[in-house]
């Protein structure tokens, strides 16, 4: 009864934290490089649904036209907010507002694999089993190269990308490095060699200390204490983005 409730109320393992690395080419040449961490946070109810918002915390690099890095800076957005309902897991895009499915762990041969880029449709081929922290978890196989395993999403692409071949001029190649519960690593992707934290030894942006006031307020506020060439987001109580000024 206990596992039963358990499925019920969540598709995931407890307290979920996905690694993610990817690479951005255009013509060949490396652009950027992002490797973060993608976890849940606190309940947020948006238009009277719940929600969990998809915290990304990463750090990017990008390179100049020689390959070499010239430029590195960490972030920290909420791009998504995730709901779960039955086996399916839907993606409200914080932007847009547009609710999209992002898995659906019932699938069956022949079903439609689902992914938030419409031109990356794949279908599944062959359905397997594997063990995951002494569960067996099913494994769904895509025509095109997707790996959809049962607590974690996708294994072959991001989190919340299959794998897509991106075109001849614009590549995008996302790729998970592993999976964790509760801060211990359960799913290890082999052929990338990379840690399952975020890199340590790098140097973190100084601490911006600012003040807004008047809070709350009804028509307008000051902002104090940013420096120049800093962007603004701002989010209404549903969670939707209401401006974004440099």
């Amino acid at each position: 009864l206990s596992a039963n409730l358990l499925i019920a109320q969540s598709n995931f393992f407890p307290t979920p934290t996905w690694t993610n690395y990817s690479e951005t080419r255009i013509g060949g040449p490396l652009v950027s490089t992002v490797f973060s961490e993608y976890s849940f946070g606190a309940d947020t109810l948006i238009n009277g649904v719940t929600y969990k918002p998809l915290i990304e915390y990463g750090i990017t690099h990008e390179y100049n036209i020689n390959g070499v890095p010239n430029n590195i800076f960490w972030s920290s957005q909420i791009e998504y907010h995730i709901r779960e309902d039955g086996f399916k897991v839907y993606a409200l895009d914080t932007f847009s507002g547009l609710e999209l499915l992002l898995y659906d762990f019932d699938l069956s041969v022949g079903d439609t694999i689902p992914s938030l880029l419409a031109f990356n449709i794949q279908t599944v081929i062959s359905i397997d089993t594997v063990m995951i922290l002494g569960q067996q978890k099913r494994r769904w196989h895509g025509d095109l190269g997707a790996e959809v395993i049962e607590g974690i999403g996708n294994v072959e692409g991001g989190f919340l990308f299959p794998p897509y071949g991106g075109t001849a001029v614009f590549d995008i190649t996302n790729q998970l490095v592993c999976a964790s519960s509760n801060g211990s690593s359960f799913y290890t992707a082999p052929q990338t060699g990379m840690p399952c934290s975020l890199p340590v030894g790098v140097e973190l942006p100084e601490e911006i200390t600012f003040s807004v006031y008047p809070n709350p307020a009804s028509q307008s506020f000051q902002i104090e204490g940013l420096e120049n060439q800093t962007t603004i987001w701002l989010y209404d109580m549903q969670g939707k983005l209401w401006m974004n000024k440099l």
